[in-house]
């Protein structure tokens, strides 16, 4: 999976302020099924929290649901639907601190054995970001 965030820069436009912010996390395939947990909800993003298995609340996305992340290139413009999420917006002069995670999820025994045996492992991960300015 993949996770976006964002800070808050000071003015030095390098050292970052306030709080680290979820934005999105994405995962190449739709959830299917319960997992190997035995308090898996089927089909849902689910996360622990607190001690117990919770349906997640943040946004979130997949190749077969993109919930609003998109945007359309037409040219050398992109525009985007009304309800499309967004990165950030308004961003002033001190620009804004984009951080990228990228994880396995899961434990199933394909997960967890990559994991350990693959120490030098690289992981290729594209993030496009369009700029719309809104009418």
């Amino acid at each position: 999976r993949v996770g976006i965030t964002t800070q808050e820069l000071q003015s030095d436009g390098k050292t970052p302020t306030g709080v680290e912010t979820l934005k999105v996390v994405y995962a190449p395939n739709a959830v299917s099924g319960k997992g190997n947990d035995v308090s898996a909800i089927e089909g849902k993003w689910t996360c622990i929290f607190n001690d117990s298995l919770r349906e997640v609340t943040y946004s979130h996305f997949d190749s077969d649901n993109l919930n609003g992340w998109i945007a359309t290139r037409n040219g050398e413009d992109y525009s985007a639907p009304d309800g499309t999420e967004k990165i950030a917006s308004r961003v002033g002069y001190n620009g804004i601190l984009l951080n990228v995670y990228i994880w396995m999820e899961g434990t199933d025994a394909d997960c967890v054995n990559n994991a350990v045996e693959e120490d030098d492992a690289t992981y290729s991960v594209s993030v496009k970001l369009a700029g719309i300015q809104a009418n």
